[in-house]
């Protein structure tokens, strides 16, 4: 499913250079992330750490997650130090424009220290001044990713198909209250709702392997390439889902349709090139808001604008997979598995 998760992240760089018409949405995207999220959990968590205590897991979790991150958020603020004082940044530095003129107050040195651990940051959203001094954008939904974590070791401990998707229906039911009570920021950045996509995704690995679905994904396998692409151009042309711009009944048809499509395309062992492209999609995801800005700043047209984004955005996410993540995903490979060896000895 890295083809997937690259293409979500390619709609939320599309629609935040103003482009956004046919497709599912930023919004929309984000939330099928998180549902996809919640299917590779379920499935790392029953597969390579069952049995394992739940720090090893965290450790991984937070080696994957931090160095990409961090590694984006200097990368902002160089773009402040270069650009800073001419760029059109729509609110990007003004946390760094805040600090460096008032220096660090009570307010900007939360957000810093928000900023660097990620947690709270999809509360702290609610608010939009608020929400626009973080240095990474989209990292809000980062932090709602480190809470589902954070509950994995003890949701997916058993199986519990049914009871995942009775706390997907419930907390949906939420959502739908703090949406229709409290308005879409409510909805979409308080993670109530965000964890039903978790427990969803949960769910849909489950369904996944009973044998039945196994057989008809195994009658299937010489499709399975035809279906990924049919998923994707879905995802390019269903149009605007999100649960708070799409209309519920739209959005829950969206859902649908791809959970049928994550159960019977999604495999334990996947193509490095599948592996490829599912990795960089992380850095895409969070390092084009700054890129799109540079290349407002720099004058190009508006298609050009959204070319040189996307080809930038890839270019910086690979750099950041190939010459920081990955030497720290070896180090990880090899804690979990010394660990692995002293268990089994």
């Amino acid at each position: 499913m890295g083809f997937v998760r690259f293409a979500l992240a390619v709609i939320v760089l599309i629609s935040h250079a103003g482009y956004q018409e046919g497709s599912i949405g930023a919004l929309a995207s984000v939330e099928a992330f998180f549902i996809l999220s919640g299917t590779y959990m379920c499935a790392v968590w029953r597969t390579r750490y069952a049995g394992m205590p739940s720090r090893i897991f965290f450790t991984s979790r937070a080696m994957r997650l931090w160095p990409t991150y961090l590694t984006i958020f200097l990368f902002t603020f160089l773009c402040y130090l270069i650009w800073g004082a001419q760029l059109n940044d729509n609110n990007l530095f003004d946390l760094f424009r805040d600090i460096k003129a008032h220096g660090f107050t009570r307010m900007n040195s939360l957000m810093l220290f928000i900023s660097v651990i990620l947690f709270g940051q999809d509360i702290l959203s609610l608010a939009e001044p608020v929400h626009f001094m973080l240095p990474v954008r989209q990292s809000w939904s980062i932090a709602s990713e480190l809470l589902f974590y954070l509950t994995v070791p003890l949701i997916f401990r058993g199986h519990r198909f049914i009871m995942l998707l009775v706390g997907f229906a419930a907390l949906m039911l939420c959502k739908y209250l703090l949406m229709t009570t409290y308005g879409w920021r409510y909805s979409y950045f308080l993670p109530v709702g965000n964890l039903g996509y978790f427990l969803l995704g949960g769910s849909l690995y489950y369904v996944s392997q009973l044998s039945l679905v196994e057989k008809l994904k195994a009658r299937l396998s010489s499709w399975r390439n035809p279906l990924m692409l049919i998923f994707i151009l879905f995802l390019f042309f269903f149009g605007e889902a999100s649960f708070e711009r799409g209309g519920f009944l739209h959005h829950f048809i969206f859902v649908f349709i791809f959970a049928v499509f994550v159960v019977f395309l999604f495999e334990k062992s996947i193509s490095r090139f599948d592996a490829f492209f599912g990795n960089i999609s992380y850095g895409l995801y969070l390092n084009h808001f700054a890129v799109i800005c540079v290349a407002t700043f720099i004058g190009l047209q508006s298609k050009t604008i959204l070319t040189f984004s996307l080809f930038f955005s890839v270019m910086l996410a690979f750099l950041i997979e190939r010459y920081i993540q990955r030497p720290i995903d070896k180090k990880r490979s090899a804690y979990w598995q010394e660990y692995a060896q002293k268990v089994a000895g």
